[in-house]
């Protein structure tokens, strides 16, 4: 009876150990699933388009003044914020309203999307414009247009420099940005 009871405490120790492995090893597997290091994106392609006569989109390589200019962006990133330049409203001087306001900077700008300008004057009114997913999830779009006026963005001939900032998240709240630019032809 003895041999049966000592049989029996055995296999209930070899069983716990057994639970407890179990246990130890998924929460090592969870720990390292969640802190998997984050890639930086790709950013693939950047392409602008206009649409043409039948309201298709059609690919373009120089864009045309007062007209809605759609950007794609195709990447693997999971958020895109564009920054496409083309609105640049500067503060007029309360002295004199003619005159813009500057200070040691240069030309004080009430709203801007140009991202040089921002990173050099740390504007409270710049702004980069977050791009829609696109359905298949393989990129970003933005039809641009300023979003106080909704004219389209890009109203003078010109060359703009666009600046995309493409961000992929990881699941312990790191993320890794890539930010890539082009330059664009406005006729």
């Amino acid at each position: 009876m003895s041999a049966l009871k000592y049989i029996l405490i055995q296999n209930t120790i070899i069983m716990k150990k057994i639970k407890y492995l179990t246990i130890i090893t998924l929460i090592i597997i969870s720990v390292f699933a969640c802190k998997r290091e984050v890639s930086e994106p790709e950013i693939y392609d950047i392409s602008f388009s206009l649409k043409n006569s039948n309201g298709m989109d059609s690919i373009v390589k120089e864009g045309v003044a007062g007209e809605m200019l759609t950007i794609t962006v195709k990447t693997d990133a999971n958020f895109c914020v564009i920054w496409p330049s083309g609105i640049s409203d500067p503060l007029k001087s309360e002295v004199n309203p003619e005159a813009d306001s500057v200070d040691i900077h240069g030309v004080v700008m009430r709203r801007c999307d140009d991202y040089s300008v921002y990173q050099q004057q740390m504007l409270t009114g710049a702004y980069g414009h977050v791009m829609q997913q696109l359905i298949d999830m393989s990129g970003f779009t933005l039809e641009y247009q300023d979003e106080e006026t909704e004219e389209p963005g890009y109203l003078s001939p010109g060359e703009y420099v666009v600046t995309v900032i493409a961000t992929k998240d990881g699941y312990n709240g790191s993320f890794k940005n890539t930010t890539v630019t082009r330059t664009i032809k406005i006729n």
